[in-house]
């Protein structure tokens, strides 16, 4: 037996948000016969990828209709963001926090998969991604350190909006 093995992803840009992109990916296993020839496993590559490709067109569709998209600008502030806001600025203050500039961290940008929980838990909680982010002197989660990713991350997490 061989063991065939294809991958595909695909990346799309987020519409309106600069430097930001969602990930899409399929991939497959499939068993054919020792026996096989050159030709018959060309064959069988090129049909994987034929149907890895129309899966993530699919997820994207699917994606697209399903409010996967962006974070939308909303109209109000949520009043526990405010005093989140707050909160930062204050311990800002108190630590000598130097608008984003890598407070933790080798500064090193942070990591897709970072930017990605930014951009989802800041969504999920109802905060805008902007008023998040301003604390730290960016306009996007992919301009944050490793270190302040991981501070905000957490702070979402802990439903303190960023502070």
């Amino acid at each position: 037996m061989i063991k065939l093995s294809a991958n595909v992803s695909k990346k799309v840009p987020i519409p309106e948000m600069e430097y930001s992109s969602q990930n899409f990916s399929a991939g497959m296993e499939v068993e054919v016969s020792s026996n096989t020839t050159r030709g018959e496993l060309k064959d069988k590559y090129q049909d994987l990828y034929e149907i890895l490709s129309e899966c993530i067109e699919e997820q994207i569709q699917n994606a697209n209709g399903s409010g996967v998209e962006a974070p939308q600008p909303q109209a109000q502030v949520p009043a526990r963001q405010k005093q989140s806001r707050q909160r930062h600025r204050a311990v800002q203050n108190r630590s000598g926090g130097n608008g984003g500039n890598g407070r933790r961290g080798s500064g090193k940008k942070a990591t897709e998969a970072q930017a990605r929980a930014v951009f989802a838990i800041a969504r999920s909680r109802g905060y805008e991604l902007q008023e998040v982010l301003t604390p730290y002197g960016v306009s996007s989660p992919y301009q944050l350190s490793i270190g302040d990713a991981s501070t905000l991350i957490d702070s979402l997490k802990n439903g303190n909006g960023g502070a």
